[in-house]
């Protein structure tokens, strides 16, 4: 076994090298909410933005307040309107670079009224593409499925899921 040296010289070794890690390591608990807030470029409160064409619009957005950072735009409460989707909504959003994640209580409801919730969807506004990442809950009338994973395309009106279940009311077609 070692002496009291080599123990004290490992621990002072170990001691220092945590330190450098904890510096390097950026975590919430160091960060100051305050300076966090000061990088904001710019904000804006209570606005709808709109996506048009020639003949039509292509996307609304209508939120509470955003603001910009790093080329990102933060989003509180957002809720954007499509041609085939006519709500999608949640608590927050992240808008950067044609994609739009919603976090926190995410609901869509599409142009057949069918609905879908989440806590977490990416909406790809080049590729008209609605996808929910974790679990989810779409339903129809009394129809009702669950999954882990989900993309709806939005032009071809195509739906693809994970782990799918379902509950289905069936009409009686005998009479």
């Amino acid at each position: 076994m070692g002496s009291k040296v080599e123990y004290i010289a490992l621990i002072f070794i170990a001691l220092v090298a945590g330190f450098a890690y904890f510096l390097q390591t950026p975590t919430l608990q160091n960060s100051n909410p305050t300076q966090e807030l000061s990088k904001k470029e710019t904000e804006v409160n209570n606005f709808i933005e709109y996506e048009i064409n020639a003949t039509a619009t292509l996307h609304t957005l209508k939120a509470k307040n955003a603001y910009k950072m790093e080329n990102k735009w933060y989003i509180k409460e957002p809720y954007i309107s499509t041609k085939n989707i006519k709500i999608l909504s949640s608590k927050e959003a992240i808008y950067a670079k044609q994609k739009v994640v919603f976090l926190k209580d995410v609901y869509a409801l599409r142009d057949d009224n069918t609905t879908y919730n989440s806590q977490k969807a990416i909406y790809l506004k080049n590729k008209e593409e609605f996808i929910t990442p974790t679990k989810f809950i779409l339903t129809k009338g009394a129809d009702k499925v669950t999954g882990k994973e989900l993309i709806y395309k939005v032009i071809t009106k195509e739906t693809f899921a994970k782990d799918v279940k379902g509950k289905f009311k069936l009409k009686d077609t005998k009479k």
